[in-house]
């Protein structure tokens, strides 16, 4: 009985530190809806916008990485399967990963769901700059190559995948900064071991990288 207290007495401790549930360990995770708001109108969110390269270390929660995932790319158009940011040929060729301490999450946007990829911590791994590591969650932008359509010269698909991850990564600046966090946009990572750690697929490219959390003062 002690035991069962003990247990419950961490968890709230947990929720009351981080302010919501961290990620579940080698699970998928069904997301809950993003916010209907947040702290700014989009005015007041571009005032804001910047880049920030220094993160204590507070945890974001699960509700606000949810937000923060429907906002970079999710769909905002459930009857035609559109995303949130535009795409060449109107395509999904790009994928968005969430690292973070308890492992690696492949976002769903069509069912607004994290995959479970790995239980490892590869924060410290991925990029080469030490305060990457350091922020709560770190967001990966990998590009699926074959995804692109047909029609699209195999010369154009890296290039249009970086204009894309340009869409996606201004969303997730604007919705973090509304919500009193910080990111980046880091393109200064090691490819190969994201290649490994984060099992892409033989033709999936990373292309940048987006750490996540609550800028030091």
């Amino acid at each position: 009985m002690k035991r069962r207290y003990f247990v419950a007495l961490v968890l709230l401790m947990g929720l009351a530190l981080h302010g919501g549930p961290a990620l579940s360990q080698g699970s998928n995770i069904a997301l809950e809806k993003p916010k209907d708001s947040v702290n700014a109108d989009l005015i007041k969110a571009l005032q804001l916008r910047k880049s920030t390269k220094s993160y204590v270390t507070k945890e974001i929660s699960i509700e606000d990485l949810a937000t923060i995932m429907w906002a970079a790319n999710g769909v905002n158009r459930p009857d035609e399967g559109k995303r949130t940011a535009p795409s060449a040929y109107g395509r999904h060729y790009m994928n968005l990963y969430a690292v973070a301490n308890n492992g690696i999450y492949r976002y769903d946007s069509d069912k607004h769901e994290l995959i479970f990829v790995s239980d490892e911590n590869v924060k410290k791994q991925i990029a080469k700059q030490d305060y990457v590591g350091e922020a709560s969650h770190i967001i990966v932008m990998t590009a699926e190559l074959s995804k692109f359509h047909p029609m699209t010269k195999e010369e154009i698909r890296i290039p249009a995948a970086w204009a894309t991850s340009g869409c996606i990564a201004q969303n997730i600046y604007l919705v973090t900064n509304a919500m009193n966090m910080g990111t980046a946009y880091v393109v200064s990572m090691k490819p190969e071991v994201i290649k490994g750690k984060l099992k892409l697929k033989e033709d999936e490219v990373p292309i940048c990288i987006m750490p996540i959390g609550y800028p030091k003062e």
